[in-house]
């Protein structure tokens, strides 16, 4: 059993660096093994320590893509893959080279989705806190007056009463916290199974606008993985099941071998892209014109780039969307929570 000495899987940026430097070294005439143990020196360089145990299993006579496979927690099956056939085609710097490529695009995809969606979300938490924690302090000191009344009150003025004593209770920040700390940990735990991601999937890719820069996103995701190992030679079998992987969308990976299942069984690659029901036409229409002009790799590789253009469009789009729904949902909240605080002090007013 493979005992791992690092505590956390590396990110994709750290991934691009190593594969970047050590395609550097390897090109300049450097053994994989002593490239190995040079990136292994920085002990800030967050592949420090993996470097090291690949470069162990090197000196034990294993070659660099049965290293990588087994350490399947940081590199992926379309990474080990391709260094393998680098290896057998004597290229193995190009292909770390490309790899470096590969998981910069993937980066610069994530980031934007990211930097798209960072405002939208930062705001819809402000407003959460501002519409919960600062109204039962701001009409706190009317309650107690609207209580002793005895004035009949609507429900949302009781519950912002009830919240209003909840959140100045000692015991309130303790259980919050609990309630927090359990609420993600259940998150994480239906994220790691892979029935609750398919089906969260399946709904967000209806969510209209979402759905569609979900679905660009993985199309992009795929394009790249499928152009790269078509260009270094990955057998269009292996080069479909590990592009499915690579998409990172659990929808697209459990339709894959039914593409898959089409294409051994004879039908075109166009056609069994079609029977998941998952590609745009123009992502068939490319495949096809690729197939038939002997340049399938070049022409996934221009399909990327088109959707790359098209994924930051609709991130762009998307959180333009966001921002006004946002500020009406804002909106209305601060008209019940006021409405719910100052219609019962009218009552008690009239009453006097």
């Amino acid at each position: 059993m493979q005992v791992r000495e690092w505590r956390k899987r590396p990110s994709v940026r750290s991934r691009a660096i190593f594969f970047r430097t050590l395609s550097l070294f390897s090109s300049g005439g450097i053994p994989l093994h002593r490239a190995l143990r040079l990136l292994s020196l920085d002990p800030d360089e967050p592949m420090a320590e993996v470097s090291r145990a690949v470069a162990t299993r090197l000196d034990r006579g294993e070659s660099l893509s049965q290293a990588m496979a087994a350490h399947y927690d940081v590199f992926s099956g379309l990474q080990s893959r391709l260094v393998r056939v680098g290896e057998i085609s004597g290229s193995v710097h190009v292909v770390l080279r490309r790899l470096a490529e590969f998981e910069e695009k993937q980066l610069m995809s994530t980031a934007r989705a990211r930097a798209a969606l960072t405002y939208p979300a930062v705001l819809l938490l402000i407003c959460l806190l501002m519409v919960t924690i600062v109204p039962p302090y701001l009409f706190g000191g009317l309650y107690p007056i609207i209580e002793s009344s005895g004035v009949q009150v609507w429900w949302p003025t009781r519950c912002l009463m009830a919240l209003s004593q909840a959140l100045r209770s000692p015991w309130f920040l303790v259980l919050g916290l609990g309630a927090a700390g359990g609420i993600a940990a259940l998150i994480r735990r239906l994220a790691g199974r892979p029935r609750v991601r398919r089906v969260a999937m399946a709904w967000l890719l209806r969510v209209p606008g979402l759905g569609r820069t979900l679905r660009t996103l993985a199309v992009t995701r795929f394009a790249q993985a499928l152009a790269l190992m078509v260009q270094v030679g990955v057998p269009i079998v292996s080069a479909l099941e590990l592009a499915g992987q690579s998409s990172d969308n659990p929808v697209l990976e459990e339709r894959m071998p039914d593409a898959i299942r089409a294409l051994v069984n004879g039908s075109a690659l166009s056609v069994s892209l079609q029977v998941t029901e998952f590609f745009p036409k123009l992502v068939l229409l490319a495949v096809n014109v690729g197939q038939d002009s002997g340049a399938l790799g070049g022409i996934l590789e221009k399909l990327a780039e088109i959707y790359e253009v098209q994924l930051e469009h609709d991130l762009e789009t998307l959180a333009a969307m966001a921002e006004p729904l946002i500020v009406m949902f804002l909106g209305a909240v601060v008209a019940v929570v006021t409405l719910a605080s100052l219609v019962p002090l009218v009552q008690v007013i009239q009453t006097l």
